[in-house]
């Protein structure tokens, strides 16, 4: 869908690409998002850790 947006986007704007070039984008875009919202997940976790509970008095 994001291969398609990108394409149609460059064609939109005068500046059309092949849509090789729009998928290889598309696949970047995606993975530095992913990699964002890895790093948004880790940093909250290191943040805010779970509590530890005693095994001995139960959950």
């Amino acid at each position: 869908m994001l291969t398609l947006a990108l394409w149609l986007l460059g064609h939109a704007t005068g500046h059309p690409v092949g849509l090789a070039a729009s998928a290889a984008t598309a696949a970047l875009f995606t993975a530095i998002g992913e990699t964002g919202d890895w790093a948004r997940r880790r940093w909250k976790a290191r943040r805010n850790p779970p509590e530890k509970r005693d095994a001995s008095t139960g959950p």
